[in-house]
């Protein structure tokens, strides 16, 4: 192996040329890397591999370069004592690995590693937190500290007095200790260092089991926060919320990952075609925990899809991630949103807290969504075995035992009823009802707020112009006009042509679209009988809201 440094052939507008490192382990594997100085060729001493004195900023660029040098020694030792493989020296060298400290090693090595960046976020802080429960904070450790035993068991005295004091749990324990054996895997997978060490079971949990009090949420919680909500943003959040606990506890991750794609039949076999009326399953792999959950989406749980999709569009239409929209397609009847999470994590990050903010206020925690789910499961004496699979939990061996047969029609029918129950406990299809309501009542009262958030129909060229149906009044339709900030997005709806649906005789037949105006294709079209239905149900939820007594305890 050789490495040596060398200028790029290319002249820069100064003059200068762009230094870089050449990584050589054989004839056919060679690779080159910039490092991010360029110096004057005239003053470059190529067999000392430094400038010249005559340099501008020579004692800077010369330490800089005795800095790699250095390195590069060190990796070329790693290298023959087979301790560093070629990605591993490069890494080395351009500084983008550094196993002085376990700090150093989580920030570089496993870093690079990590899936996502929650991920290493969560190793960096169990890190910093497990240093604060040892009495150590300020403490340089090194890897080879990991392996001393007594470390761990003075960690379990500790941490078994911090659980009994109700100061810490038994779980946030565990991933203390995780993170040390996930740094000690690591560096000996990656021959950091020579000897793999275990840490002793005993000292893995601790003597004394506490889970952390999880809230719960009532229903009148919710009627009391969409009753308070003044914003459309405040409106989001609780929509958001309810549909968390309507979807089984999907954590946001989950929101942002929902697409079109996942969208199928309930044998789960086909993927199939949109459809106007009656439910849908979704093929999820959920996020956190990597496991499939089979999600019955009932019709009113997608009406409340589409209500946060358009209120998303009128919040998030500027908003860009790397100058792309991070809105989804509007033909995407469940994407909310269309970005990476796992590459764009602050920001994904930042979105979340938002909404969380926002629905702090009215006391709902967007996380306790997921613990309100399954605690009302428990209330209507749903298995803690059916509860699991709804979740997509991987305690206690379920998933092992069903993740293979968790499209079986038994598992599918047991399912969707526990789910459906839970639903219906929490008074789920009442608060979507209140929630179409304040909606309503939000734009009706605001004249910043458009009319086509209250969105009923695809979207139709009259003209020039494109227009929703967004309601009706005294049996005759109302439109809205899509203004031209938001046309690039909605112009692209596509819910109009012939082919879109799968109930094909719900939708416009062409020839009276081409032949008749707008509200002559109307009148007997069975767009309109599901718009009126809905109508129907939001007149309803007025009246029902008001005699629903929400005492749900138990």
């Amino acid at each position: 192996m050789k490495i040596s440094f060398f200028l790029k052939s290319r002249t820069l507008v100064d003059g200068r040329k762009s230094l870089g490192i050449q990584f050589t382990f054989s004839r056919d594997d060679q690779t080159q890397k910039l490092i991010g100085i360029a110096v004057n060729p005239k003053y470059w001493d190529k067999d000392n591999s430094r400038v010249t004195k005559d340099h501008l900023s020579n004692e800077d660029i010369n330490r800089t370069l005795a800095d790699f040098k250095h390195r590069i020694e060190i990796a070329i030792t790693k290298y023959e004592n087979k301790r560093l493989n070629s990605d591993g020296v490069v890494a080395y060298v351009l500084k983008k690995s550094d196993d002085t400290s376990v700090e150093n090693y989580i920030n570089t090595h496993i870093k690079q590693d990590c899936n996502s960046m929650s991920t290493f976020d969560s190793y960096v802080q169990w890190w910093s937190a497990f240093k604060t429960m040892v009495g150590k904070p300020n403490q340089i450790f090194k890897i080879e500290d990991l392996m001393v035993e007594r470390l761990y068991s003075n960690a379990k005295k500790i941490g078994n007095k911090l659980i009994a004091d109700n100061k810490l749990t038994s779980r946030t324990y565990q991933n203390y200790i995780s993170v040390c054996q996930k740094v000690l895997n690591h560096s000996y997978d990656n021959k950091i260092i020579y000897d793999e060490y275990s840490i002793p079971k005993k000292y893995r949990t601790a003597d004394i089991y506490r889970k952390k009090d999880k809230s719960e949420i009532e229903p009148f919680k919710v009627w009391q926060a969409i009753e308070k909500v003044n914003t459309l943003e405040q409106w989001q959040s609780v929509a958001i919320w309810l549909l968390s606990f309507s979807m089984r506890g999907f954590y946001y991750s989950d929101l942002v990952a929902l697409t079109d794609s996942k969208i199928t039949d309930k044998k789960g076999k086909d993927k199939t075609p949109r459809s106007l009326t009656g439910d849908m399953y979704i093929d999820h792999w959920r996020e956190k925990s990597k496991v499939h959950i089979f999600v019955n989406v009932p019709r009113q749980v997608q009406r409340l899809m589409l209500m946060i999709k358009y209120s998303l569009v009128f919040t998030k239409i500027d908003k860009r991630i790397n100058g792309k929209s991070i809105l989804a397609d509007i033909n995407d009847r469940i994407g909310l949103y269309k970005y990476d999470k796992d590459i764009h994590s602050k920001e994904h990050d930042s979105l979340w807290k938002l909404v969380n903010r926002k629905s702090r206020q009215f006391g709902l925690v967007q996380k306790d969504a997921r613990h309100t789910f399954n605690q009302f499961g428990q209330r209507v004496e749903v298995s803690k075995e059916t509860r699991e699979i709804m979740l997509g939990h991987l305690g206690n061996r379920t998933i092992e035992k069903h993740y293979d047969n968790y499209k079986l029609k038994e598992v599918v029918d047991r399912v969707d009823k526990a789910h459906l129950q839970v639903l219906e406990a929490f008074k789920t299809f009442e608060l979507i009802k209140a929630l179409t309501d304040k909606l309503n009542a939000l734009v009706k009262a605001s004249k910043r707020l458009p009319k086509w958030l209250l969105l009923q129909s695809g979207v139709h060229k009259v003209g020039r112009e494109y227009r929703v149906l967004c309601g009706f009044e005294n049996h005759k339709p109302i439109w809205a006009e899509i203004e031209p900030k938001y046309k690039s997005y909605f112009k692209q709806d596509r819910s109009t042509d012939k082919g879109y649906w799968s109930d094909e005789e719900t939708w416009f037949d062409n020839k009276n679209r081409i032949k008749r105006n707008v509200n002559d294709l109307l009148k007997d079209n069975k767009w309109i009988k599901e718009v009126k239905k809905q109508q129907k149900e939001l007149d309803k939820a007025v009246k029902d809201v008001k005699v629903i007594k929400l005492n749900t305890a138990v």
